[in-house]
């Protein structure tokens, strides 16, 4: 494993140096892929961004994503509504262009599920009109009712927006964030998630999943830290107590090292020199991705486009959690229940 620092100088003359049947992850940085690309450096390479996006015509030919997309976390939300049984859906969105981006994404989904999004934005930075575009919305929803909203914005913005569904005595919908909560909620460790008791999000690590591509990756994370070893009941030692702690990002070098290794080598060999086709790379992904995956799966179709098997969490009293659908499903319709009974007693 050859690492590179795209801060460097001269990483450009480093990625240059390698043999042009290396498989490579990165870069981070669209900056930096852009240098990278436009000088040729990627051309006959297995290049993997970790980017959420590529331009039109590249993924698949010239470079492939190892990394979610805004189609992914938006799917994720929309299979989550078709699991709950909601086909109308509200998209409440900032004018920025991140929220722009992200209603357009949801707007030209949502038929693949079969659910009707009825679309408004609010100011992103103008807080005194966030209640006025939540009532807007609430006044316009007997024609086009909805039971959940999608709020693609900051975790701080959305605990400024959803307060004003319950002043407008609305309490039921589920509220959907983006994978922009996530960060927010790892550091908030104490938000008030009393306006969330609906709220969910998609991620792409999951602290509390089973696989054993996890379990290893924290182990080896432990061991680093150099703690020291947990007591168990059996006396068997346990899992070293460290101060490394796992997350998303070791999980993405971590999956991509053992992807890389899966994809093994061009057709033409190890030591012919030759790189590698798109045509390679596109069969070879086919049985690369089957490994077990310590974050969120990833799967590339036949044509080299790649799509992340999201997770989905929920607020909490002390940051997020994994939702569980059948526990879901119980809190929404006791929710509704609690809702028509409250407002029955009027």
């Amino acid at each position: 494993v050859v690492v590179i620092d795209t801060e460097a100088a001269d990483w450009m003359q480093k990625v240059a140096a390698l043999p042009t049947n290396t498989i490579i992850g990165g870069p981070l940085t669209p900056a930096a892929y852009n240098q990278g690309r436009n000088s040729g450096l990627f051309k006959d390479r297995a290049v993997f961004t970790f980017l959420s996006h590529l331009e039109g015509g590249e993924e698949g030919v010239s470079a492939w994503r190892f990394f979610s997309s805004p189609n992914d976390q938006v799917a994720a939300l929309l299979k989550f509504c078709q699991d709950l049984g909601i086909y109308g859906v509200a998209s409440l969105y900032p004018v920025d262009s991140y929220g722009q981006r992200m209603n357009s994404v949801i707007n030209s989904q949502a038929g693949n599920f079969g659910i009707h999004v009825t679309s408004r934005s609010y100011a992103a930075n103008n807080p005194d009109a966030w209640g006025s575009a939540v009532s807007n919305l609430m006044q316009g929803r007997a024609g086009s009712p909805f039971e959940a909203v999608f709020l693609p914005d900051t975790w701080p913005a959305a605990k400024g927006v959803v307060p004003y569904f319950f002043f407008n005595k609305e309490d039921r919908l589920v509220i959907m964030g983006t994978a922009l909560w996530e960060q927010s909620l790892y550091n908030d460790r104490s938000p008030d998630s009393s306006y969330f008791y609906l709220g969910v999000f998609p991620g792409t690590w999951n602290n509390e999943s089973s696989s054993s591509a996890k379990q290893t990756l924290v182990y080896f994370l432990n061991q680093l830290g150099g703690g020291p070893v947990a007591d168990t009941e059996s006396g068997v030692p346990g899992i070293p107590v460290g101060s490394v702690k796992a997350d998303l990002w070791y999980a993405l070098g971590f999956d991509f090292v053992r992807f890389a290794m899966n994809m093994g080598q061009p057709d033409s060999g190890l030591l012919s020199g030759s790189g590698w086709t798109a045509q390679q790379v596109n069969s070879r992904l086919q049985s690369a991705q089957k490994i077990d995956w310590s974050m969120a799966p990833m799967h590339w179709n036949s044509s080299g486009q790649a799509s992340q098997e999201m997770f989905m969490f929920t607020p909490t009293a002390d940051g997020f959690a994994p939702v569980n659908l059948d526990e879901f499903k119980k809190r929404m319709e006791e929710t509704k229940r609690l809702h028509s009974q409250r407002w029955s007693e009027e």
